[in-house]
């Protein structure tokens, strides 16, 4: 994308625009109205539409609908994030399920709204995008050093620990972040998550993110490399390792003589 100037030659912010990937003619009307006075809108009905839009014109935001003639939007924010990192996306859909939710998250969208979305709702999403402002960028709080004393003090560490896991599990986790994030060092965590567990954090990370697919597997209709990147592991051979040797059977196999109530959270240590 080329880079525009922040201003014009009269002093005032340029004008932006948006591109709206939807063939759904009151998603139009309804982004339109919002937009009017806040940008230039360009409308794509479909993935192909949309795909020459980014080739041939400058654009600053890309609202789409996760379900379109020619496949899934989805596909299209993938390669948004692969070719335009900076250009941020919403997805505003009638097809929402909690797993393209989280799909289209961790591809990198700034909101999610499912239809019908209120007039108001849909501008507080846009306007931050669509109006220039400086770049804030935000520090990460200072890593305090672990206070003295008490098993207790360390169990709830592990607890605060194993909830960050259990909600951030599709993410590239590291002992390190989860840490930081409780407030002690790697090293006191990894020795407290051993004794309070009784399984290293990243044996119990791998044990989540396996449960996840496996209630996937047996719930959704998403392809076993889908299902691998919507729980955290970016490498497909090493997703069916971990699931044959937590579950006993590779995940196409499990998918096939799986019941839909089948439970594997038995692999998940108890958490107090």
């Amino acid at each position: 994308m080329t880079p525009i100037s922040p201003w014009t030659s009269a002093g005032r912010p340029p004008r932006r625009r948006l591109l709206l990937v939807d063939d759904d003619p009151e998603a139009r009307d309804l982004v339109d109205g919002c937009c009017r006075r806040l940008c230039a809108l360009t409308y794509a009905g479909s993935l192909a539409e949309a795909r020459r839009v980014l080739h041939r014109d400058d654009v600053d935001l890309v609202v789409l609908e996760s379900r379109l003639p020619d496949g899934s939007g989805l596909s299209l924010l993938a390669e948004v994030a692969r070719d335009l990192p900076a250009l941020p996306s919403i997805m505003l859909t009638g097809h929402g399920s909690e797993t393209i939710c989280a799909l289209a998250f961790k591809l990198g969208v700034k909101d999610y709204l499912r239809k019908p979305v209120e007039r108001a709702a849909l501008l507080a999403a846009l306007r931050p995008l669509l109006l220039p402002r400086p770049v804030l960028h935000r520090v990460p709080p200072p890593r305090r050093a672990p206070r003295p004393g008490g098993r207790m003090r360390m169990q709830q560490r592990v607890r605060d620990a194993v909830r960050f896991v259990h909600d951030h599990h599709a993410e590239p986790l590291t002992l390190a972040d989860v840490a930081r994030t409780v407030g002690v060092g790697r090293f006191t965590l990894s020795h407290g998550f051993s004794a309070t567990m009784r399984v290293s954090f990243r044996t119990y990370l791998v044990r989540v993110r396996v449960v996840r697919a496996a209630e996937l597997l047996r719930r959704s209709s998403h392809s076993v490399i889908e299902i691998s990147e919507m729980v955290g592991f970016g490498d497909l051979s090493r997703f069916n390792k971990a699931f044959k040797k937590h579950v006993g059977l590779p995940p196409t196999v499990y998918r096939r003589i799986a019941e839909p109530s089948g439970e594997f959270t038995a692999l998940i240590a108890p958490t107090t």
